[in-house]
């Protein structure tokens, strides 16, 4: 049976479904929640990277989560480079609202 889609932003994360190390903050502030996800390797990847790429999607979003937002960069393996997304970012307010504020 299917649990019940998130109507609210007041949830726990249940952990045992989500890969260790992979859920690297749960912010819960100002009737906000954002998730982060990135693994340790992807997070040191993007320590090393000298330029970020950020990729804001709204489309695929479901309630109450309003943005996915990505943080990409080059990644080179062998003799090939890709541009990867490396963090991920569930956001139940838009962008905007936050650069509003600084």
């Amino acid at each position: 049976m299917r649990r019940a889609e998130l109507q609210d932003l007041d949830f726990k994360i249940n952990a045992e479904y989500i890969p260790q190390d992979f859920l690297q903050k749960d912010i819960n502030t100002d009737g906000r929640h954002h998730l982060i996800f990135a693994t340790e390797e992807m997070v040191a990847l993007l320590s090393k990277s000298k330029t970020w790429y950020i990729d804001r999607t709204f489309k695929v979003m479901k309630e109450p989560f309003c943005q996915l937002m990505t943080i990409h960069s080059f990644v080179r393996s062998s003799d090939d480079v890709k541009q990867v997304p490396l963090l991920f970012v569930l956001m139940s307010a838009h962008w905007k609202d936050y650069i509003k504020r600084c």
